[in-house]
C-alpha cells in the first residue's frame, strides 16, 4: 500500500485519523498511541506479511537489550546488540552479494539463497542502532515499550525515513500522551505538505521516470547528448521521487501532531559536494557522520596530530572514503553502489583539502557546475542496471569512445513531436521548480494558508490523483 494509492488515501488514512482521534478524545491517549502503532504494523504488513515477524522480532529484541544496557552498562552487551542488528541486516540484504563474490574469487559454487529483502530493513535497523548508541552514551533515557514501539513503527517514516532520533520524538510522544493535547492542530498544514510531496512524486518524478526507464534499457544506443539528457533526467526523477516521499511523510506525521526532521534542503543548489551531503538525505548522512566518520576522524587525528601528511590521510581521507564506501553499500548490495559512494568519498576528500589548505575561492557558477558534475557521474552507477552498463554510459558522457559525437547534434529519444513536447514541458517545469522551490516543511510554524493557496493545493491534489494509476514505487523502497 503506497501513500498515493486509493486504498491508502480513501480507506486506510481516513479510518486511522478518525479512530486515533476517538481513542484520544474519549478513551485514553495511551490507547490512541497503541492504535497508531498497530495501524503502522498493518500498513507495513500489506507490503509483505512475512516481513512483519522480522520487524516485530527486531523491535522486541532491541527494546529488551536496551533495558539490559541501561541496567548493566556492559560493553559486551552493547557490542552484541549492535552486531546482532548488523547481522540481521547483512543476512537479508548482503548474503547473496557476499556469496557471489566468494564464488567469483575462490571458484566455489555456494548456492544463492532465494531471499526476499524485508521492506525498510535498512531504515528501521539504522534508527534502532542510533537509539542503542544514544542510550549507551546517556544521550537519551530508555523509554517504555509503548513509546519505543511507536518510535520505530510510526508508518509515515517507517518505510524510507527520515531516520529519526529519539531525542527528536521523546517530548512529542509525551505531549501526545496528554489528555488535553490537540493532536490535529497541524492537520491543514500537514495536508498541504503531503499534497506538495504527492505532486512531486506523481506528476514530476513518475512522468520523467517513464522516459528514464526506457532510455536506461538501451544505454548502448545513446550518443553523447542523449546520455546527458538521460542522466540529468534521472537526477530530476530521483530528487522529486525521494524528496516527494519525504514531504509526504512529514505531512502525514504533522496530521497526527508529530514533526519529523527535514531530510532535504534544496541539494541541487549546493556549491560544493560537502554542502550537497548536508542537504541530501540529511538524516542518513547524520547517521554515517555521527557513528562512522567522526569516531574514526577523532581517533586518528589524535594519533597523528603532529604529522601533516598522516593527518590528511587519517583525519580526512580515511574517514571520508570508508564512510562513503559503506554509504554506497548501504544503498545496494553491488559493486556499482560502492563506486557511487567512493566517487562522493574522493570528491569530499578533495573538497576538504581544498578548503583546508588553499585560499582560492571559486566562482559560484564554477563551484555549482563541478558539484553537479560529480553528482551526475555518480548517479550513472546508481541507476544503470549493471557495472558494464555504467561503463558504457560513462564512455558516452565523457566522449571516451568517439570524440566526434560532440560535432553531431542528434537526438532520437522521442517517438514523435508530441512526445518530445510533453517531455520538454515537464523537464523545464521541474528545473524551474528546483530553482524556485521553498522548503515548506521548515516554514510550517509561520506560513499562512489562504484561499489562493488552498485552491492551488486542491487543484494539484486532484491532478495527482488523476495520474496515480501509474503506481510506480518509490525508488528508495529498494533500500
Amino acid at each position: 500500500m503506497l501513500f498515493f494509492s486509493e486504498e491508502f488515501l480513501f480507506i486506510f488514512l481516513p479510518i486511522v485519523i478518525l479512530l486515533t482521534y476517538l481513542f484520544h478524545k474519549f478513551i485514553s491517549p495511551v490507547y490512541s498511541l497503541f492504535f497508531l502503532s498497530f495501524s503502522s504494523i498493518i500498513f507495513y504488513s500489506i507490503h509483505n506479511i512475512k516481513s512483519v515477524y522480522i520487524i516485530l522480532f527486531s523491535i522486541l529484541f532491541n527494546f529488551l537489550m536496551c533495558k539490559e544496557i541501561v541496567k548493566n552498562k556492559n560493553k559486551m552487551i552493547f557490542f552484541f546488540t549492535i552486531l546482532s542488528n548488523l547481522f540481521l541486516l547483512g543476512y537479508f540484504k548482503y548474503r547473496n552479494f557476499f556469496i557471489e563474490n566468494i564464488n567469483y574469487v575462490f571458484f566455489s559454487n555456494f548456492q544463492i539463497a532465494d531471499l526476499i529483502i524485508p521492506l525498510a530493513i535498512s531504515f528501521y535497523t539504522f534508527q534502532q542502532i542510533s537509539y542503542i548508541i544514544d542510550v549507551y552514551n546517556d544521550r537519551v533515557e530508555a523509554v517504555s515499550f509503548k513509546e519505543y514501539l511507536f518510535f520505530i513503527s510510526f508508518f509515515p517514516q517507517l518505510i524510507a525515513g527520515p531516520i529519526v532520533l529519539m531525542e527528536e520524538m521523546r517530548e512529542q510522544i509525551s505531549n501526545f500522551l496528554k489528555k488535553d493535547y490537540k493532536i490535529f492542530k497541524y492537520f491543514v498544514f500537514g495536508f498541504f505538505i503531503f499534497t506538495i510531496g504527492l505532486f512531486k512524486k506523481i506528476v514530476i518524478a513518475d512522468t520523467i521516470g517513464i522516459y528514464v526507464d526506457e532510455w536506461f534499457v538501451n544505454l548502448a544506443d545513446l550518443n553523447f547528448y542523449e546520455s546527458w539528457i538521460a542522466i540529468i533526467s534521472f537526477a530530476i526523477q530521483i530528487y522529486f521521487d525521494f524528496s516527494g516521499y519525504t514531504d509526504m511523510a512529514i505531512g502525514l506525521a504533522l496530521i497526527f501532531g508529530f514533526k519529523l526532521p527535514v531530510n532535504f534542503k534544496l541539494p541541487y543548489k549546493s556549491l560544493s559536494i560537502i554542502e550537497y551531503w548536508q542537504k541530501w538525505h540529511i538524516t542518513m548522512t547524520r547517521f554515517f557522520m555521527n557513528n562512522i566518520y567522526v569516531p574514526i576522524a577523532v581517533n586518528f587525528s589524535r594519533k597523528y596530530y603532529d604529522k601533516n601528511l598522516s593527518l590528511i590521510i587519517s583525519s580526512i581521507a580515511l574517514p571520508s572514503l570508508l564512510t562513503f564506501f559503506l554509504s554506497g553499500l548501504w544503498h545496494g548490495a553491488g559493486w556499482k553502489f560502492t563506486i557511487f559512494g567512493l566517487i562522493h568519498g574522493f570528491a569530499i576528500v578533495i573538497n576538504q583539502i581544498w578548503k583546508k589548505y588553499t585560499k582560492i575561492k571559486l566562482n559560484k557558477y564554477i563551484s555549482w557546475t563541478l558539484t553537479m558534475f560529480v553528482v551526475l557521474i555518480s548517479l550513472v552507477f546508481f541507476r544503470a542496471e549493471s557495472f558494464n552498463s555504467s561503463v558504457i554510459m560513462i564512455e558516452n558522457l565523457l566522449l571516451l569512445k568517439d570524440l566526434s559525437q560532440i560535432l553531431t547534434f542528434k537526438i532520437s529519444l522521442f517517438k514523435d513531436n508530441f512526445d518530445k513536447f510533453f517531455f520538454l514541458v515537464i523537464f523545464v517545469f521541474s528545473v524551474f521548480f528546483i530553482k524556485y522551490e521553498k522548503n515548506y516543511s521548515e516554514l510550517k510554524d509561520n506560513i499562512k494558508i489562504g484561499y489562493y493557496s488552498s485552491f492551488v493545493i486542491i487543484l494539484i491534489f486532484y491532478a495527482s490523483i488523476y495520474l496515480v494509476e501509474r503506481k510506480q514505487p518509490f525508488i528508495y523502497f529498494q533500500f
